[in-house]
């Protein structure tokens, strides 16, 4: 009898830390997610190329358009924007941000479809987070990051590998309302540890033709110095690769 009542007693202490686990699980706020690497491969100068992608996490969905340019032989600018919003438990409970970024770099042709590229940038961000019962935050942050990569391009076949090392720095936390005691110390956390640096290595393929591409690109984040930053850690992309050079018209000729 003593037997079957400890049997009962512990079923009901399972059952009431899987339900606890159930209504805890999707409120995990995050304060920093990674977006797209930016990896245009250029071949030659006035090449320009777009991308448009819709992007997911374990905790966020977003959207991303990015752009690159080469005005010389050699040397690159890209521009990158990034629309985050997390899935929402309630109408006050929610995640969103955006970030924007500029950078600049350059391309070396290994060989004719082989090349490497180098890229330093700076963007600005915000992240909000909704905890209920009207309390909330708002974080400011600058990003840092330079991004190597190698790759292979092709008319209808692209891939590459890119590094991207990130040095991200909050500079203005604003509350309003009560957090419960695990959210404040998620933030105090921040406080106290106001600059990361971040390593984040990307796969991506592009298949397609000439001027257009399929991208696909697999991205993982990884926090060196605060690990205990409440982050997203993956960012799965899909979306479309337009590419503008007069390379391919060159060829037909």
């Amino acid at each position: 009898m003593m037997a079957k009542e400890t049997k009962i007693k512990g079923s009901v202490k399972f059952c009431r830390l899987t339900v606890f686990l159930m209504l805890t699980a999707g409120c995990t706020h995050y304060y920093y997610a990674p977006n797209m690497h930016n990896v245009p491969l250029f071949q030659q100068k006035e090449e320009l190329h777009l991308n448009l992608s819709g992007s997911a996490g374990n905790e966020f969905s977003a959207g991303e358009l990015q752009a690159a340019y080469a005005p010389a032989d050699h040397f690159g600018i890209m521009v990158n924007g990034f629309l985050v919003d997390r899935k929402q438990n309630t109408e006050d409970e929610y995640g969103r941000g955006y970030l924007v970024e500029g950078g600049a770099g350059t391309f070396v042709l290994l060989d004719s479809n082989l090349i490497f590229e180098s890229w330093l940038g700076l963007g600005y961000g915000k992240v909000e987070n909704g905890y209920g019962n009207a309390s909330a935050s708002v974080l400011q942050f600058n990003r840092y990051f330079f991004q190597p990569s190698l790759g292979y391009t092709s008319d209808y076949f692209d891939f590459a590998v890119s590094l991207r090392f990130s040095g991200l720095r909050y500079n203005d936390i604003r509350l309003t309302g009560t957090l419960v005691q695990r959210d404040h110390d998620e933030i105090e956390y921040i406080n106290r540890n106001p600059f990361s640096l971040i390593i984040e290595p990307a796969f991506t393929l592009r298949v397609g033709w000439e001027y257009l591409k399929f991208q696909g690109q697999l991205g993982y984040s990884r926090n060196i110095t605060n690990p205990e930053l409440k982050q997203e850690e993956l960012n799965l992309n899909v979306g479309l690769y337009i590419t503008i050079s007069d390379k391919y018209s060159k060829k037909k000729r």
